[in-house]
């Protein structure tokens, strides 16, 4: 995988600010799609399956407190807050539920971009699960890392969003957030919490790990520049989730 330990994100957007600054204003967070055929008991209709990502490119991967190790036999994904019925789930158990199987471009603020095919369980799924109080608005994300982000249940209830537990027709691979990842794909990849342990449910809008550094809490995909990782070059990209 391609990391780059010694620059890190801040250092990263640094250099761009004094090499690209055009560039970079277009590549930085804003203020501001038909999922496919779910199959009873938790499958995926042979026939909704998307094509897989071609190979040959590498993901750029990025944990803000270093990737944690997490026991397989131990893990448990804890959901509560403002629910009534709250739930601790085994990896098992999630994939027990229905699943659905979705192409989905992850856009970074650092301007690369990058595609896989996700399985996992739709957050109403989940809702359905722990039936949230009417007074929750927001759920709170937690990691293994420590670190956190908070979306809305709006949001959550987008096209395609999910929490992943396989990529490109394999078990998520553990850099890129096994056991759990969640996907969200008008925003950009901060979003994207990786290594989930626990949902709070909750009644406010709370500033995720990477917005306490000044990212956007909204992470909208903003119109601007994109530099596709299995693509190469530059492209212009008129926000949103980006073309496959």
């Amino acid at each position: 995988m391609d990391t780059w330990p010694t620059i890190g994100r801040r250092g990263f957007v640094g250099f761009l600010l004094g090499s690209a600054g055009a560039l970079l204003a277009a590549c930085l967070p804003g203020q501001s799609a038909t999922p496919t055929t779910n199959a009873p008991g938790g499958g995926v209709a042979a026939t909704a399956l998307p094509e897989a990502t071609q190979p040959g490119w590498k993901w750029e991967i990025r944990w803000l407190h270093g990737r944690p190790r997490i026991d397989e036999g131990a893990y448990q994904l804890r959901i509560d807050g403002m629910v009534e019925q709250p739930q601790t789930l085994t990896l098992g158990q999630v994939k027990a539920l229905p699943s659905v199987t979705e192409r989905v471009r992850m856009k970074c603020v650092e301007c690369w971009s990058a595609p896989a095919v996700y399985t996992g369980v739709t957050l109403e799924e989940v809702f359905k699960l722990v039936q949230p109080a009417a007074q929750a608005t927001h759920v709170r994300f937690y990691a293994a890392d420590n670190y956190d982000d908070t979306l809305s249940l709006d949001e959550l209830r987008a096209a395609r969003v999910m929490l992943a537990y396989g990529q490109d027709s394999a078990d998520l691979p553990i850099d890129n957030g096994w056991p759990l990842r969640l996907v969200t794909p008008s925003k950009y990849g901060y979003k994207y919490v990786k290594g989930v342990v626990r949902l709070e449910f909750i009644d406010r809008m709370v500033v995720g790990s990477w917005e306490r550094y000044g990212y956007s809490t909204d992470a909208t995909v903003q119109a601007g520049f994109d530099r596709p990782l299995d693509l190469g070059g530059v492209r212009p990209i008129p926000g949103g989730e980006q073309a496959y």
